[in-house]
């Protein structure tokens, strides 16, 4: 597939519910999100909690078409009980105690998504770039993610200067890292070119 023109976006879901692009984004990771989710655990329904829950919501597009998306979600553990959110059930002790006693607040990368056409085109790397800089103006001290190794996302995040919590564990049956970028050591290069919705 051919990439003309690259833009990225960024969205407040509290803000840009009636955005025809957000709209356009939602479609597109509410697909890809439904397939992923019906191959690895056999459901047939997605909400849309996850998605209209985020800080923001990063989107790649190649003209009018939406290719590829991630969430962002931000979590205070000032408040004790946010250790016990869903989020971090796959987290071994070791690993949650870990940030839990270094780290107040943290962002995480959510369901990452790329549209099969546009895989191996640099358009994950790019997504990442543009997450991370989201993460600098926040207040958090670290961005997590899971990376599903059978898409080498693990492989891109260390690439771009992640480092590991816990590796090969399994979530939703898939071999997955735990990875993190810790605001205090550089991320590797910069991509200009986002611009907000309008």
């Amino acid at each position: 597939m051919k990439v003309n023109k690259l833009r990225v976006f960024v969205f407040c879901p509290r803000k840009d519910c009636d955005n025809r692009l957000f709209q356009l984004a939602y479609s597109f990771w509410k697909k890809l999100w439904l397939e992923t989710y019906r191959e690895l655990v056999g459901l047939d329904k997605i909400n849309s909690d996850s998605f209209l829950s985020s800080y923001r919501v990063v989107c790649v597009f190649n003209d009018i078409e939406v290719v590829a998306i991630g969430l962002i979600h931000n979590f205070d553990f000032s408040n004790p009980l946010q250790k016990e959110l869903s989020y971090f059930n796959a987290f071994s002790d070791k690993s949650l105690d870990s940030i839990f006693s270094k780290y107040k607040r943290i962002s995480s990368i959510d369901n990452i998504a790329i549209s099969p056409n546009y895989r191996k085109k640099g358009i994950v790397q790019l997504l990442f770039h543009e997450i991370y800089k989201i993460f600098i103006e926040t207040s958090s001290d670290i961005l997590v993610a899971y990376t599903r190794n059978n898409r080498s996302i693990n492989k891109v995040a260390y690439d771009l200067g992640a480092s590991s919590l816990d590796k090969n564990i399994l979530n939703h049956g898939v071999k997955t890292d735990i990875i993190f970028f810790d605001r205090n050591v550089k991320n590797k290069g910069e991509n200009n070119g986002r611009k907000k919705a309008s």
